[in-house]
């Protein structure tokens, strides 16, 4: 097993190392050497030396160093393709567009927005949020309790499914196999909501979710079938994360609402279209300056959507359910507080989401050219068995990898990014999610492009 040691650190440093090496046993060390000659950290990393089945027989492993060499080797073998030789100290946080921090003029909105008891109705930020983000997507002639600010989306979620239910134990819901509410929200409408999900393929490509296929799944009041569950809502994702961040095209909202209008007036049904939002601000700067100045024309397709304030607007929490129906809006304040979400001086954090409006969302094209950039640049290395799923339409890049190929699994091609100080997500099996938001610059995608090329440079050089 192989260990890089900087070739000038000090006789006194590697003692230090020996001993702490003798320590270790069979646990794995990572051990921050500071070298005081060239103030920098050198990180050694040492895999059990001894074996368990060598020190059993009594048998001793010995270290041999040499100072003038670049690394200190020791017995057994060990890939080495995951260990970097050059240090990068900036770390660049790809997992998600929730790692977010808190910009200086959040901290200073924070200090001071002035607070209520937001239960009682009486928080003057969160009342003023609700207000602005009412009269964005529903117009002016709608009022701030036709939005109500959650602590997670994945509540502003949950409340909207049970609230378009109405919280019955016939109730069923369609959405996608990709889709955010079935992946990652802990079946929550099922365990919490009591509704029942059909799951219907999404498009790879784009994210929508097959007309054809919906109306195969509707199961109809109509038909008193006591057998069946009431299919009462259908649920979408815009952007679409699975999806590599695609934008549901205006085409598919607007075919999908005049179905269900159509289907709702011939069954005198009431199936409703509920849209997840989390990432609506991405897609509006995708369909132009019309919809990012007028987010209100996006509610002619839906019937009620979540918007989130954590992710790509950088807010460090919060989200918004909206609708322009008034019992909707009213059950879904009930539900706030029986799940807990009824915060009291809440204007402290609902304060960064009035900054994120301002400040973020016109840097939400930036982020896209970015990710367009490093797919790009990706896509240019021409490395062996790793390629990018699809060039993206907003700030999601997915890549894929041949394992064959590739000679790493997933967890290695984790691990020797970590340690290039590159963090990212293994989304399933061979695929890995890079997620762009205003924090990470250009420069920034240039130098995940460059520790990408070393870390797979050093690959083929190794085999």
């Amino acid at each position: 097993k192989i260990c890089y040691v900087h070739r000038r650190i000090s006789k006194q440093t590697v003692l230090n190392c020996k001993n702490i090496f003798k320590k270790s046993k069979y646990k794995i060390l990572n051990y921050l050497v500071k070298n005081d000659a060239n103030k920098y950290k050198i990180k050694l990393i040492a895999l059990k030396y001894i074996i368990y089945k060598k020190k059993r027989e009594g048998k001793k492993v010995k270290i041999k160093i040499n100072m003038r060499a670049s690394w200190l080797k020791y017995s057994h073998n060990f890939n080495t393709r995951s260990l970097q030789t050059k240090i990068y100290e900036k770390k660049i946080d790809l997992r998600s567009d929730t790692v977010t921090l808190p910009t200086a003029a959040m901290r200073q909105a924070m200090l001071e927005s002035k607070v209520g008891d937001d239960v009682y109705g009486e928080d003057p930020t969160v009342n003023s949020l609700q207000e602005r983000m009412s009269h964005l997507f529903l117009g002016n002639k709608f009022t701030g309790k036709n939005a109500l600010f959650v602590p997670t989306g994945t509540m502003g979620n949950l409340i909207s499914c049970i609230s378009h239910c109405s919280n019955t134990f016939d109730s069923e819901m369609i959405l996608g196999d990709e889709s955010h509410i079935h992946f990652y929200e802990q079946g929550g409408i099922a365990s919490v909501g009591r509704i029942h999900s059909r799951v219907i393929q999404n498009n790879k490509t784009d994210g929508t979710l097959s007309i054809k296929d919906i109306e195969k799944c509707v199961r109809p009041m109509h038909l008193k079938n006591v057998h069946f569950p009431i299919t009462k809502l259908i649920c979408l994702e815009n952007t679409q994360n699975r999806c590599g961040g695609a934008v549901l095209p205006l085409s598919y909202l607007q075919e999908l609402r005049q179905w269900v209008n159509a289907y709702n007036d011939e069954y005198k049904s009431d199936i409703k279209i509920h849209l997840d939002g989390a990432r609506i601000f991405n897609a509006l700067v995708e369909y132009g300056n019309d919809y990012l100045t007028y987010p209100y024309k996006i509610m002619d397709y839906v019937d009620s959507i979540s918007v989130c304030f954590s992710k790509g607007l950088g807010a460090p929490i919060g989200s918004m359910v909206i609708s322009p129906c008034d019992e909707f809006m009213q059950r879904c304040l009930r539900l706030r507080k029986v799940l807990g979400g009824g915060m009291r001086q809440v204007g402290v954090i609902a304060s960064c989401a009035h900054v994120s409006l301002d400040e973020v969302v016109p840097k939400l094209k930036q982020d896209h050219i970015n990710a367009l950039l490093l797919a790009d640049k990706i896509t240019k290395l021409q490395i062996s068995g790793l390629q990018i799923e699809k060039m993206p339409q907003t700030n999601i890049v997915n890549f894929v990898t041949e394992e064959q190929k590739l000679q790493m699994t997933d967890e290695q091609v984790v691990l020797a990014l970590k340690q290039a100080n590159v963090l990212i997500n293994c989304m399933s099996k061979n695929k890995f999610r890079m997620v762009l938001y205003h924090q990470i610059s250009t420069k920034d995608v240039l130098d995940v492009v460059d520790r990408l090329q070393s870390i797979f440079s050093n690959k083929k050089k190794q085999t």
